[in-house]
């Protein structure tokens, strides 16, 4: 591994081995298990480390080299969970960790306004850099400096900041992984951080935090032959990654698959399994959702699996769909109840009125997919635009989507790989549209088997709907700003 690279990682582990110290009282770079694993990765790091989202990636493979170094050299603690578990546990929290990253909620304002800065490729370890940074965010509109503290991003910049102005110098160093990172002189780069970390000192290897910048290199890790036949009608706008774009996309549906799809859809059945327990009206909490009692009937008639229970929105499979019948005004209420309401279409059976059905399914999906298509990443939104609609559009094709296994192919890069600016991105791209995938499953709007999607007739069509409204109205992507307070827009 190149010395910056190694200097880089080295520096990286130095830092979470501080955050264990600092924050949770662990002083032995030995003592791993899941929970002090989970909790470091997913509460502390995106608290306190300012870093790219995108490069959040690189903490897992550099995690799991330190824990092959320990294991190495007999540091491993006793205490600790087996080496082989810590392992499987890092392969499980890959997900978590990038959502965790793209949530401003975990970070305090200052880490939001941070974040930002280190996403325009700047090294907030110099001073003059990061004192021209904090000058730029002072001199922006009230409004604009509370969207970046509270979000981490600034969609609109009255005056944007320009990176290209800093010295290349400052921008973070390359990252990487495979195999343990060798120090200058041949020495493993973790004997230092260890050392370090031991005695309670400051490691002073040079690099700083989880850098992503370096040179440009394609993007291989994907299914190769894809690569050349993804050049359809859409050109080099078709995420390579989805394969072939499809071959019918612009065909019309019948009624009757239409009505078939509705019938089929685990997020139709919810919303009417919901309104059939509303009744004529049930009790909310002060949050607005189901009681737990309620929540807990759900979970039980729909086979969720068991978990300890807040709140009903603890459980996305019951709270998308109540939050599109509140928003399509299927449901209105008071602060204590809610009741029936009339909505954007009447809620009917498919075997006594089949056209009222069609009408209620289309106008349901579109209403869900209208809030993903207005709501930040954070709060429900789609976060891989424009990937996740072309995604849908292959799931909905006649052999379905096939997604990359997002593991295995960040596992397979090689130091150049990790360390291309271009690499990450597009790994970051297929990441987000696999992260909406997943979470449009858990909501029952779509189905998928391990890697593999499938979206319904009535999928496409209201996405479509969702898409059309948002041009037509020229609303803008990632806020729900252009809703009233009933969901309907202005």
């Amino acid at each position: 591994m190149p010395e910056p690279v190694a200097e880089e990682t080295a520096s990286g582990i130095s830092t979470l081995l501080k955050l264990r110290a600092d924050y949770m009282d662990l002083h032995d770079p030995g003592m791993w298990t899941a929970e002090i694993i989970a909790f470091l990765l997913t509460e502390l790091v995106p608290w306190k480390v300012a870093q790219r989202r995108e490069d959040s990636v690189l903490i897992i493979p550099r995690l799991a080299m330190f824990f092959e170094y320990l294991e190495e050299q007999g540091q491993w603690s006793r205490s600790s969970m087996p080496v082989a578990a810590a392992h499987a546990t890092l392969e499980g929290l890959e997900l978590d960790v990038l959502e965790a990253a793209d949530d401003p909620s975990r970070r305090s304002m200052s880490g939001n306004i941070l974040s930002y800065a280190v996403e325009q490729g700047l090294d907030l370890g110099d001073p003059d850099v990061l004192n021209a940074y904090m000058a730029w965010y002072n001199s922006l509109p009230h409004a604009e400096r509370i969207e970046l503290s509270d979000t981490g991003r600034l969609r609109r910049p009255s005056r944007p900041f320009d990176p290209t102005a800093n010295d290349e110098d400052s921008r973070m160093p390359p990252g990487g992984s495979g195999g343990t990172p060798k120090a200058a002189g041949g020495g493993s780069a973790f004997g230092p951080v260890v050392d370090a970390a031991r005695a309670g000192v400051p490691y002073d290897g040079g690099a700083r935090g989880y850098g992503g910048l370096g040179a440009e290199g394609s993007f291989a890790g994907w299914d190769d032959d894809a690569i050349e036949e993804a050049r359809g009608p859409l050109g080099d706008s078709w995420p390579a990654y989805l394969g072939a774009p499809p071959q019918n996309d612009d065909r019309e549906f019948t009624p009757e698959e239409m009505l078939a799809a509705g019938r089929d859809s685990v997020f139709v059945q919810r919303a009417l399994a919901i309104l059939d327990l509303v009744g004529e009206g049930a009790r909310v909490t002060s949050t607005g959702a189901l009681t737990l009692r309620d929540t807990q009937k759900l979970c039980d008639a729909w086979g969720l699996e068991p978990r300890k229970l807040r709140s009903m929105w603890d459980r996305p499979e019951i709270a998308d769909p109540f939050t599109t019948l509140i928003e399509g005004r299927w449901l209105e209420g008071s602060v204590t109840r809610i009741y029936p309401g009339e909505g954007l279409a009447p809620a009917c059976d498919p075997e006594e009125d089949p056209d009222g059905f069609r009408m209620f399914v289309t106008a349901l999906l579109t209403r869900h997919f209208l809030s993903r298509l207005l709501s930040a990443s954070y709060d429900g939104g789609f976060s891989g635009l424009p990937d996740t609609a072309f995604a849908l559009m292959k799931a909905g094709s006649a052999g379905g989507l096939d997604m990359p296994d997002i593991h295995g192919v960040l596992r397979s890069f090689s130091d150049d790989e990790l360390a291309s600016e271009r690499m990450m991105a597009d790994f970051w791209r297929a990441a987000s549209t696999d992260l909406d995938l997943r979470s449009l499953a858990l909501s029952g709007v779509i189905t998928r088997d391990d890697r593999h999607v499938a979206a319904s007739c009535a999928v496409l069509v209201a996405m479509g709907n969702a898409m059309e409204i948002m041009q037509m109205e020229d609303l803008p992507f990632g806020e729900d700003d252009d809703l009233d307070e009933d969901g309907y827009l202005y």
